[in-house]
């Protein structure tokens, strides 16, 4: 089994090289990733045959990719929460730091499921989606967005200096090469799509190609891979979330791989992930199907004629303030979005977010939020 290489830089340390993952992987298939692999395969299958029962799945997908960019940052030490994210989308020019980040996220992840339509998962796409993270003013928007690095990064380290870093990846003059063999080995392995992604998320977090937001990238990758694959019809997963609850054995496994070429342990711990990750979202559509069966029957009470309209609304936009809804609908009267807004309040749909606001409160649809936050 190939282990890759050290080399030696700059104040003493060594960079690890990881293998090339074309022409042969470095991963022996064994029975027990065999057995893994037909469990995560099976339950990607059954999350596709609960999306596929809904009439309009996109709509209610933009809420898993919120889910998944707030479990991604979390990872990294971003705190915020699904409903603080569509807060800060329903308040424009309202935003911090970490609500940024997590909003970038969200951005990157819709922008690179929808450019997979004219691309494929490719150096291009992962520096786009780069682009797209660092946006703005969040962690490390001044380093080189859009650019693998020309620069030695290191990781960890107890210390400030690259002399006390956890894991040093290859020097810059490598990751153009590597990101190359990456690229060709996503696009061209007949591995099984499951296996394909999680090979693929260990070497890009081995080559580290950036300066910043390395994390972030290399699970969009996974999700983007998935999809492009075909195993994942909907990408209605949040796979962070696994990782973000077994974070010291996330780290441990990809370190695993620079120290002893352990790519079988990482490769077991990733399957069963996904296929722990994939059985809750089914759980989740499943509640948020029988969810709005119950409250479609309200909202006919509420509001006959445009009962269907604000369904759709509210799982768009799930917090929103009054003038929204009232021009969703394209009702004239701001009296009778009002009227419908207190009804809603009334039969228990939605709540107020309070927020200080006097004008222009903020409404939630707090079951549908609760569903998402309660993992």
């Amino acid at each position: 089994m190939r282990k890759g290489s050290y080399i030696a830089i700059e104040g003493g340390r060594q960079a690890f090289v990881p293998p090339k993952l074309t022409p042969s992987v470095p991963v022996r298939i064994s029975e027990r990733h065999m057995a893994l692999l037909a469990e995560a395969e099976r339950a990607l299958g059954e999350l596709n045959a609960v999306w596929s029962a809904f009439d309009d799945p996109w709509t209610l997908l933009w809420l898993y990719f919120r889910k998944e960019a707030v479990e991604s940052s979390a990872i990294e030490g971003t705190q915020t929460t699904v409903s603080g994210l569509l807060e800060t989308e329903a308040s424009p020019g309202v935003m911090d730091p970490a609500r940024e980040e997590v909003a970038n996220y969200f951005a990157a992840l819709r922008a690179g499921i929808e450019a997979l339509n004219r691309l494929p998962v490719s150096s291009r796409l992962i520096r786009d989606l780069h682009r797209t993270l660092l946006a703005g003013k969040v962690r490390g928007y001044w380093r080189a967005p859009g650019e693998f690095r020309r620069q030695q990064n290191f990781i960890g380290g107890s210390g400030r200096g690259i002399e006390d870093a956890a894991y040093i990846p290859p020097p810059p003059q490598f990751v153009e090469e590597l990101m190359g063999d990456l690229e060709r080995f996503i696009n061209e392995s007949e591995l099984p799509a499951s296996l394909v992604s999680a090979i693929a998320h260990a070497q890009f977090e081995l080559i580290h190609p950036f300066m910043d937001g390395n994390g972030r990238v290399g699970r969009l990758l996974i999700i983007l891979i998935l999809v492009a694959r075909g195993v994942l019809r909907y990408p209605a997963i949040y796979i962070s979330a696994y990782f973000l609850k077994n974070r010291e054995e996330y780290y441990a496994r990809l370190g695993a791989i620079s120290e002893a070429g352990d790519w079988d342990g990482w490769t077991s711990f990733f399957l069963a992930g996904l296929a722990e990750s994939a059985r809750a979202s089914i759980a989740t559509a499943e509640r948020v199907r029988s969810m709005m069966r119950e409250h479609g029957r309200i909202l006919a009470q509420v509001s006959p004629k445009y009962a269907s309209r604000i369904a759709r609304f509210l799982l768009k936009q799930p917090i929103f303030t009054t003038p929204q809804l009232k021009e969703e609908l394209g009702i004239r009267s701001a009296p009778q979005a009002w009227h419908m807004v207190n009804r809603m309040k009334a039969a228990g749909l939605i709540a107020p977010v309070y927020s200080g606001r006097r004008r222009n409160i903020l409404y939630a649809y707090t079951e549908l939020i609760r569903a998402f936050e309660r993992e």
